[in-house]
């Protein structure tokens, strides 16, 4: 959320959008806990997720376009990487992307 708002792609402050999620949890609970079915009458949030889906699929397929970085990582670098993969032995693979402000020169790291 607090991403969402500093990047201005949630349309309410940050402080309405953290309520309206405690307010509905809290009635969510005051109800038991009741299921939801996303259908017509959520449309919104099958929208929201539709389009987030959308930008997700679009994001990894541009990365996997980008080509294999030159520059090695130092063994540091490359032991905390491996260090912070969800389970050991995973494959990965580094690449070069360059795209935007952000990172300060700094290299980034992701996962496919």
């Amino acid at each position: 959320m607090a991403l969402a708002s500093q990047t201005q792609r949630l349309r309410v402050s940050l402080t309405a959008a953290c309520d309206a999620i405690l307010d509905g949890y809290r009635k969510g609970l005051e109800k038991g806990g009741e299921t939801f079915v996303v259908d017509e009458d959520w449309e919104w949030l099958s929208k929201a997720y539709v389009k987030s889906e959308h930008l997700a699929e679009k994001y990894w397929k541009n990365l996997n376009q980008c080509p294999a970085s030159e520059k090695e990582p130092t063994p540091e670098i490359r032991s905390m990487l491996e260090a912070s993969l969800p389970s050991q032995g995973l494959e990965y693979r580094l690449v070069h992307r360059q795209a935007g402000v952000g990172s300060l020169g700094r290299p980034r790291c992701t996962q496919p």
